[in-house]
């Protein structure tokens, strides 16, 4: 989506980290942070916002609320689980 275009390929990199730990670990609600480590006026929230099953993966929908260059972008997704636990995006 829109923030493969305002990331880098490292920024996307370690965002995604955080959206795969904060699927892992934080309950429905709980946000988790990020700031890039090249650079600090970019920055992240992720939030879980609900758990499901579908056709027997576990699914959670989650916001992605992207802050660069005092713009905000906001992407709304879901994740299943792969046979193997990773957290796919669909």
């Amino acid at each position: 989506g829109k923030l493969a275009e305002i990331l880098d390929s490292d920024e996307q990199e370690e965002l995604n980290n955080v959206i795969n730990s904060s699927l892992s670990e934080n309950n429905n609600n709980v946000p988790k942070q990020w700031v890039s480590k090249n650079n600090n006026n970019t920055n992240a929230e992720i939030l879980p916002l609900n758990t499901y099953k579908k056709d027997e993966s576990t699914c959670r929908d989650f916001r992605k609320i992207v802050n660069k260059n005092n713009k905000k972008y906001e992407e709304t997704s879901t994740a299943c689980r792969d046979e193997n636990g990773n957290w796919i995006i669909i």
